[in-house]
């Protein structure tokens, strides 16, 4: 819920600050000495929107191999449990 949360708070960041970086470009024009910070803020606003729309917003999907390994160790803590409830036992 969190992820969903940032990633929802970055993209209406992005989308403001692109939006802000066209009032600028309209209000100004550009020139030689707001060209590359006007390139930039656009350039951050744009990379933040697609970032968050390729991360679907922020649904994170493991891979086969992330989902075999949390598995593994899933095993691996419960026969260590076992085992510690055998000795607990004896």
């Amino acid at each position: 819920m969190k992820e969903n949360i940032t990633a929802i708070i970055s993209f209406l960041g992005g989308i403001g600050w692109g939006l802000f970086g066209v009032f600028i470009l309209f209000d100004e024009g550009i020139n030689e000495d707001s060209f590359f910070p006007i390139l930039a803020l656009l350039t951050t606003a744009i990379s933040i929107i697609l970032y968050v729309l390729w991360t679907k917003f922020g649904k994170r999907e493991f891979s086969e191999l992330d989902r075999m390994d949390c598995e593994n160790q899933l095993i691996k803590l419960q026969i260590e449990q076992k085992e510690l409830k055998k000795k607990l036992e004896e």
